[in-house]
């Protein structure tokens, strides 16, 4: 399912069609980013955005005492 945005550009309304995959992606990317907050791991369900946050180095590993 898509969520549609409208951005109004220069007089011109655009439509943009995106997944909720992709706002939670910019989601992350604007926490990192911005606040220099990272998630840990166990804070996200497994999955592609899961997979996609590892691979771009936005989340903290966590911090689990082994013996």
């Amino acid at each position: 399912m898509y969520n549609k945005i409208f951005i109004l550009y220069e007089s011109e309304v655009i439509l943009i069609k995106i997944t909720q995959l992709d706002i939670d992606k910019m989601v992350l990317r604007l926490n990192v980013g911005y606040n220099g907050f990272k998630f840990k791991e166990s804070d996200l369900k497994d999955g592609e955005l899961k997979d996609w946050a590892k691979k771009n180095n936005l989340l903290k590993s966590d911090d689990k005492e082994k013996d």
